[in-house]
């Protein structure tokens, strides 16, 4: 139902809505007030009237049923099969099982499609209010919209965003979308189960295209298979989805794409989601992206895909591809040519921050493709590239050791079963037990992220510092090491200037601590701050730039470098030791 007045705040001739309002009234009208009103009671009187409709008992079909609903109205479907094509015809209704929260009913409430069309069709402008929930949709052979092609083998959308949520959408097919079909649309999908569906050309589990933009929450993509591109989801032409703690996995490609494949200017946010055991030809076995796309991927773990016959087990991009990586994690990836983890090829140039790349099947960890004419590039930060046994870095340089680079293994918890949380001492989460345990042994990705990146959701104690890989800046990030009570803590600093304009500050601790380093001038103002750093017993050194706070560099001369080291308890020890900075 509309609102009774128009939601403009610009009348005729630019008037706001008060002046058009006071002018239409002031001219008596009152029939116009009385139709508003008579109105909007019609409204009031449908919505009190929404009716329940149940199948087979008040209609024999469930399309019987949707055809004698009006919006407001639920529509409850008995559990057995139902051999029907469904199209809701715009209508802002719920079509539901019994009980869509019970996988029992779920599996025994069946909307069979007969290979006839699409199980379920929405292109009337449907909306968020049309709602399908706890069915199994199967069986579909996807809407003609052409002479030549079928589409949505299951669930077709056109020009229309309903919401499905716990459905099983099942060995269903079509040329495009063999499972999900959406075209101009932005429907919402949670907790659906979308396996072993096929497409003859893209978009085995869910196809989506011309700015269509899927919410897709808390599902499963299992087995579904493309004969040609994205075996799982497949993002064409403006289309950006949201991927939110979703499993991708067991899905393959013909060509490329196993899991996810983004093509032509596409932007997928990827979010909380675990894409593995997928597997492509050519390339992307997990995800490719291709011709100017631009995916987000934040906080997923890519494992265990492989491109049999190409590139880029894990990622692939191609063609001004330019995804942007941050606190993910790929392991066991492989390509059987190169870049297992990650490839970059013709003009593509990906960034990854806070990830983790290990652990290679085969094709090395990251590869540059080198090419004159396109040239692409790779930008590592605060990233661990380690135990590729074809080479961590393959045509690109060794980035150890740069801007935060690591090659260290992550002493995952249980990477063969798929726990890639980070063993510590201080304690990591245990998601069969749900619980909090403690290994003797900590990981060198924990506090080791960016300094500037966000840490405030990681649990106490976090060290001030954001953990490379999945789990980073989550609830679920491994806790840093416990340090030692600052009350017997004995702390000893020297610092002095080397090549350059960086100084060495040498930090001296019988226990491990939590450490900081600040510079200060001769007045006492602070100059810089180092990062907490998490140090062991015994001898360790930091090095200052010799750059301010700003960025600029500081004068030479003399300055006092303060170490304060903290414990778990919030006790702290300070040393003060004098620095001459030269230039």
């Amino acid at each position: 139902m509309g609102r009774c007045i128009p939601n403009s705040s610009l009348g005729a001739a630019g008037e706001n809505e008060a002046a058009v309002n006071t002018r239409r009234f002031s001219r008596g009208s009152l029939a116009a007030l009385v139709a508003i009103s008579v109105w909007v009671g019609v409204a009031l009187s449908e919505a009190a009237q929404a009716k329940t409709i149940n199948v087979p008992g008040g209609k024999p079909t469930i399309q019987a049923a949707i055809d004698a609903a009006v919006n407001g109205d639920v529509v409850v479907v008995s559990a057995r099969r139902y051999v029907e094509n469904l199209n809701f015809n715009g209508k802002a209704i719920t079509v539901r099982s019994t009980n869509p929260n019970s996988p029992a009913v779920v599996a025994a409430t069946i909307i069979d499609g007969n290979q006839m069309s699409s199980v379920v069709v929405f292109r009337s402008g449907e909306t968020s209010a049309s709602v399908l929930t706890g069915f199994t949709l199967t069986n579909g052979r996807g809407f003609r919209e052409i002479a030549l092609d079928t589409r949505g083998g299951a669930v077709y959308c056109r020009e229309a965003s309903p919401t499905l949520t716990h459905n099983n959408i099942s060995a269903s097919s079509a040329d495009y979308g063999g499972g999900v079909y959406c075209y101009l649309s932005s429907p919402t999908l949670s907790n659906n189960t979308i396996s072993a569906n096929h497409s003859t050309v893209w978009g085995g589990g869910l196809y989506c295209a011309g700015h269509s933009s899927p919410y897709l929450a808390n599902s499963t993509f299992s087995g579904n298979s493309a004969g040609d591109d994205g075996g799982g989801v497949y993002c064409y032409n403006y289309s950006s989805p949201t991927l939110t703690n979703n499993t991708i996995s067991g899905n393959s490609s013909a060509a490329s794409g196993g899991g996810v494949y983004c093509q032509y200017n596409s932007a997928p946010y990827l979010s909380g989601n675990t894409i593995r055991n997928n597997t492509a030809v050519y390339g992307g076995g997990g995800l490719e992206c291709n011709n100017f796309s631009s995916p987000t991927l934040t906080n997923n773990v890519i494992s265990g895909n492989l491109a049999t016959n190409g590139y880029g087990g894990g990622v692939m991009c191609y063609d001004n591809a330019a995804p942007i990586l941050t606190n993910n994690t790929l392991s066991g990836n492989g390509a059987s040519k190169v870049g297992g983890g990650v490839c970059a090829a013709h003009d593509s140039s990906p960034i990854l921050s806070n990830t983790t790349v290990t652990f290679g099947t085969m094709g090395g960890g990251v590869y540059v493709y080198a090419d004159a004419a396109y040239p692409s590039t790779l930008t590592l930060s605060y990233c661990d590239i380690y135990g590729n046994p074809e080479g961590n870095y393959r045509n690109w340089p060794n980035q150890t050791g740069k801007n935060g680079n690591l090659s260290k293994d992550p002493l995952f918890a249980n990477a063969a079963k798929g726990d890639f949380h980070e063993k510590s001492k201080g304690g990591r989460w245990n998601p069969v037990t749900r619980t909090w345990v403690k290994d003797t042994v900590q990981s060198p990705c924990i506090d080791k992220g960016k300094p500037a990146s966000p840490f405030a959701l990681e649990p106490a104690p976090n060290g001030g510092r954001i953990n490379m890989g999945a789990y980073g800046n989550t609830a679920q990030a491994s806790k840093s090491a416990p340090v030692a009570p600052v009350d017997g803590l004995v702390l000893t600093a020297a610092a002095n200037s080397v090549a350059g304009g960086v100084s060495q500050i040498t930090v001296t601790l019988t226990s491990a601590a939590a450490v900081q380093v600040s510079v200060l001038n001769l007045a006492g103002k602070e100059v810089a701050v180092l990062p907490t750093a998490n140090l062991s017993e015994g001898v360790s050194t930091l090095l200052w730039s010799g750059r301010a706070t700003s960025g600029t560099k500081a004068p030479a001369g003399r300055y006092l470098v303060r170490v304060t080291a903290r414990g778990e308890d919030g006790g702290q020890r300070q040393a003060l030791a004098s620095l001459s900075l030269a230039r």
